[in-house]
């Protein structure tokens, strides 16, 4: 039967025959309790689909099969880790819902004797199904390298140990995390944590949209600027030339959702107009000045010690986010700067931007949530589009710079991503 999965060998009815089917240059959203099938995963990226992937981490989840896919670009994964999480949740960009028994595994999608049941766009349940993943993705945590070398560990710890005490110690070691309409008494986490988790998650929606757009313009193979300069910052200059040209006003709010091929030939497109057409600003002020000011001022924590008031402030200065937030002050730039500096002080401003740009304490989002939101590091006159855009411009090629002329623009492109 048509639309029916069972995984018998007569009817060649086997779960995974629907990944093929529907699988193919969309968006797939995946709310599995059990997971081990990386490979599904790898041919739904060779098949042009970009993959949310929602997980519990426990003893029937493998580290090995999620360390294969976390950070593959098209991917997100994130968890929870409450046996309340049992659910098996297939959609298919606007094709197709799977809902039934099958796990994400290789005995769920071809061995096991499972009931899987597809429902399409038609199906009065299937906006619904969506919005359901929607809730569930908007509370799960996203999963970090950290955190799947401790379950690695703790699973490895505990590989003697029934299923049930495996995932008892996770709990222990990771927290008990679950979707709260069925919480059951969590502990209600502190206020810095709620606060890193949904930074967490809409940073991960950033990225996930970022390096989309960073592969596509990399594939043009041509450059404005000379191949020493930094990809991140001239394609940083590309989302300003959408966002002036293109992304004007309001009009990205109202952009439609894209995926595959189709947002990918937008892509390449835009990519050969602004190469073609050429962007003063890169060339005559951001190559020159910007980034040797930046640089040399905040390129390392012995940069910002030594660094003057006006030093620091000019290279704060060339971060587009700082610069625009003098509209906000009576007088403009001079008033804008007296308030920077006497509000926080020089000292505390440089010790901030160190741990910022520089600290090895912790990793880099985290770093970046403690200076939007913690008051031992948080810089008055300096929010969130400011902390991001600056990390953007001082550090490596893997980490872009994003302010709201990116996410405006990532939102044009048809990207799901939290635009101001």
């Amino acid at each position: 039967m048509d639309g029916l999965y069972t995984n018998r060998s007569a009817n060649k009815d086997f779960a995974y025959n629907a990944f093929a089917r529907y699988g193919r240059s969309c968006d797939v959203l995946i709310a599995s309790a059990f997971f081990s099938a990386a490979d599904t995963i790898i041919d739904l990226l060779g098949r042009g689909c970009r993959v949310q992937l929602l997980v519990r981490l426990g003893a029937a989840t493998s580290a090995e099969h999620l360390k294969r896919v976390l950070g593959k670009p098209g991917v997100q994964v994130r968890y929870f880790t409450d046996h309340s999480f049992h659910s098996k949740l297939y959609i298919f960009g606007a094709a197709c819902a799977l809902v039934g028994s099958a796990n994400l595994t290789a005995s769920g999608m071809t061995t096991n004797q499972e009931v899987v049941v597809a429902l399409g766009p038609d199906d009065p349940r299937f906006d619904e199904l969506v919005q359901l993943f929607g809730a569930y993705w908007d509370e799960a945590k996203v999963l970090t390298e950290e955190v799947l070398t401790r379950f690695a560990e703790v699973v490895r710890r505990n590989s003697a140990q029934p299923d049930d005490r495996v995932d008892s110690a996770v709990m222990e070691a990771l927290g008990r995390h679950a979707f709260t309409n069925i919480e059951r008494g969590l502990p209600k986490p502190g206020r810095r944590q709620e606060f890193l988790d949904a930074y967490r998650r809409r940073y991960q929606s950033f990225r996930d949209a970022y390096d989309v757009a960073y592969r596509v313009y990399r594939s043009v193979g041509k450059r404005i600027t000379a191949p020493t300069f930094p990809l991140r910052i001239e394609i940083d200059q590309w989302f300003s030339f959408i966002r002036e040209v293109y992304a004007v006003g309001d009009s990205y709010h109202y952009a439609p959702q894209l995926t595959g091929p189709e947002q990918e030939t937008r892509i390449h497109d835009l990519v050969e107009e602004f190469i073609a057409r050429g962007w003063e600003w890169l060339t005559d002020t951001v190559v020159p000045q910007s980034y040797p000011r930046i640089t040399s001022a905040l390129g390392s924590a012995s940069a910002i010690a030594t660094a003057t008031e006006d030093e620091l402030y000019q290279a704060l200065l060339c971060v587009h986010a700082f610069h625009d937030r003098f509209r906000f002050y009576d007088g403009g730039h001079p008033t804008m700067r007296l308030r920077f500096i006497e509000d926080n002080g020089l000292a505390r401003i440089k010790s901030t931007l160190a741990y910022l740009l520089h600290g090895q304490s912790s990793e880099y989002v985290v770093r970046m949530a403690d200076c939007i939101f913690d008051a031992k590091y948080q810089l008055q006159h300096f929010g969130e589009m400011c902390v991001q855009e600056t990390f953007g411009w001082v550090n490596n090629e893997d980490v872009p710079i994003c302010n709201g002329r990116t996410l405006k623009s990532l939102r044009w492109l048809g990207f799901k991503v939290n635009a101001p």
